[in-house]
């Protein structure tokens, strides 16, 4: 048996810090899920929706899993800008990374949140 707690600041960053988020400077956000049920373009207030998600996780930086090994669901989080710039964030279960950038961990509470706005969003 064993057990693990969540202490925040201990090896953990911000979601805003990670992504680098502009909220101002976001055009549309398009969401694919892999395997492929998912397939939506967000605009207007769901932009907000979605980056106060992505902004509030607390990520994780030391972590045993290597989620690059595990297999599963991901989401494809393209984020287009008005300049039109791009960046992309891929949401793995209880990870999360940019696309060339580390994988962090966050709340198994907080991947299942995304699944559910996702779902209440795409209606």
């Amino acid at each position: 048996f064993s057990a693990c707690s969540w202490i925040e600041g201990i090896g953990t960053k911000s979601g805003e810090s990670l992504l680098e988020l502009g909220k101002d400077g976001i055009s549309t956000i398009t969401v694919v899920s892999h395997p492929e049920y998912h397939d939506c373009t967000f605009s207007g207030e769901d932009i907000n929706v979605i980056t106060d998600h992505l902004s509030s996780l607390a990520l994780l930086t030391n972590f045993l899993e290597n989620p690059d090994e595990m297999a599963g669901m991901s989401w494809i989080i393209t984020i287009s800008y008005k300049n039109g710039d791009s960046a992309t964030v891929i949401y793995f279960g209880e990870f999360i990374r940019t696309e060339n950038g580390p994988w962090y961990k966050i709340r198994r509470t907080e991947g299942k949140r995304f699944y559910e706005l996702m779902e209440e969003l795409a209606g």
